[in-house]
């Protein structure tokens, strides 16, 4: 990391303490004259940016979880991964990653879509990019998601809400 960005995070988290006490802080540039000001809504509004994709995320993968343990026998899932992953354990769906669940979810012969009307090419596409966006923020590849990226997220989260009310 950029030493000077390093001490402007340092900067900020000290701050974060005044901004709490006083509900505000003044900024200042390299000659003291204020330039802005941070208040306690900025907190906040910041912590929900860097927050909700996680928490979409987290969403998402209980939702696919779910749906897993609902529409598939545990029988042929086993038989499944005994072939696909030998030697790894799996107990239950939280033991998978999320490219196992779309390995799950492609496969015809444990998964058929008939019966909610869903073209499985067209979910599997969606879920493959939720997967890429998920890997660039966990393994930090990004630090800010973008706009459309977020969308997705709040998509498929929703599309999964209502997937539910109709299975």
């Amino acid at each position: 990391m950029n030493p000077r960005l390093a001490r402007g995070y340092f900067t900020m988290l000290g701050s974060v303490n005044q901004i709490l006490d006083r509900e505000f802080v003044f900024i200042k540039n390299d000659e003291d004259v204020v330039t802005g000001i941070i208040t306690i809504y900025d907190i906040a509004l910041q912590f929900k940016h860097l927050s909700e994709p996680f928490i979409e995320l987290q969403l998402i993968e209980d939702s696919i979880r779910k749906f897993i343990d609902q529409k598939i026998d545990n029988k042929p899932l086993t038989l499944f991964f005994n072939k696909k992953y030998p030697g790894k354990k799996i107990e239950t769906t939280r033991d998978l990653t999320f490219g196992e669940y779309i390995a799950i979810l492609e496969n015809k012969d444990l998964w058929s879509p008939d019966n909610i009307n869903l073209d499985r090419k067209t979910f599997i596409e969606k879920l493959d990019v939720i997967r890429k966006i998920r890997n660039d923020l966990m393994h930090f590849k990004i630090t800010q998601l973008s706009d459309d990226s977020m969308k997705e997220l709040k998509d498929v989260s929703k599309f999964f809400r209502m997937l539910e009310k109709v299975t």
